[in-house]
Order: structure tokens, then sequence, then C-alpha cells
């Protein structure tokens, strides 16, 4: 398909997500036996290239209570 081709021609590029009012688990920042951590977003997701973009979103407003916001990163192409 052309999304298969086309992703052949792309650059990893780095991108961030801000997250708050969420608990990601210890799993999530510990590399495998790979090198790799994180996870896999099955729909789509906000994300942005610029790291104080997700920093700005991260600080927004959380509910009461809520555990402490965070910056995500990782490779896109």
């Amino acid at each position: 398909s052309c999304v298969i081709k086309l992703s052949k021609i792309t650059v990893a590029t780095s991108i961030y997500r801000g997250i708050t009012g969420a608990t990601l688990p210890a799993s999530f920042f510990e590399a495998n036996e790979d090198g790799l951590s994180g996870g896999i977003e099955f729909g789509f997701t906000s994300t942005t290239p610029e790291r104080e973009v997700a920093l700005n979103y991260a600080a927004g407003a959380k509910p009461k209570g809520a555990p402490s916001s965070r910056v995500i990163d990782g490779k896109a192409r």
C-alpha cells in the first residue's frame, strides 16, 4: 500500500506526549532485552515534535488527587 511505501522513505523523528491524571506502570520505563521501553498505542493519539508543547500540556489542570504529570517521548515515522 501507499502507507508502507512512504514509511520506507520517512525519517524517524522524536515525538512527545504530555499526559496528566494517569499512572503508567514501572515496566513502561524499564528497557526489555532488546533495549526498548514504552508501549504501543492502538489508536490515534496527540503527539508533538515540540517538547515544550508537551510540557505545557502536562502542566495543565489536573483533577484533585490525580497522579503526577509526565512527558513521554518516542520515535515515529
